[in-house]
């Protein structure tokens, strides 16, 4: 479930990445582009997913105490892998699937400490107070030192899913 959203994520920087090889490339058919073109592309794309040092540890970014608040009970953060260093982390309620999940992108993906462009394909976009930005689903994206940062909550609470995944951010933010 975590790794669908961390793909998400990373999926319209990877195409990003490639349409901007294609581009380099001439729009040449797949398969004629050279050695350098590819290298040219792979370097394009690590710079938009990140990979500057030491992947995050999400799962430290929020106190026990944070997440049992939201979800009910205290249980340990699973760790998503990432590329570079982004990072992410979900805690599950197993008895009411209740859950809380940040997803820490790689350095730079959020340049200027700017938000990107909002995805039409992710539903209506909500602007919210401190630069950030829900999306339906109780999701929340922000900025975090030129990090763009994504907050989920579930628990079935509709628009106060979004308030709690804000007040998460905030803290995902302080701490990073």
């Amino acid at each position: 479930m975590s790794v669908s959203r961390r793909a998400r994520l990373a999926l319209p920087l990877v195409a990003a990445a490639l349409a901007f090889a294609v581009t380099a490339c001439g729009g040449s058919t797949p398969g004629t582009g050279s050695a350098s073109d590819l290298e040219a592309a792979k370097a394009t794309a690590s710079e938009l997913i990140g990979s500057g040092g030491a992947p995050v540890d999400a799962c430290a970014l929020l106190k026990p105490a944070d997440v049992q608040a939201i979800i009910g009970t205290t249980v340990e953060g699973k760790p998503d892998t990432a590329p570079g260093d982004a990072g992410g982390c979900t805690w599950e309620n197993q008895e009411n699937y209740y859950s809380v999940t940040v997803s820490v992108g790689g350095s730079g993906t959020a340049p200027g400490g700017t938000l990107p462009a909002a995805q039409p394909e992710r539903g209506t976009v909500t602007p919210m107070s401190g630069g950030m930005r829900g999306l339906s689903g109780g999701i929340v994206q922000f900025v975090a030192d030129e990090r763009l940062c994504e907050v989920q909550v579930a628990t079935n609470s509709g628009a106060q899913d979004q308030q709690k995944a804000a007040g998460v951010a905030n803290k995902v933010r302080a701490a990073l």
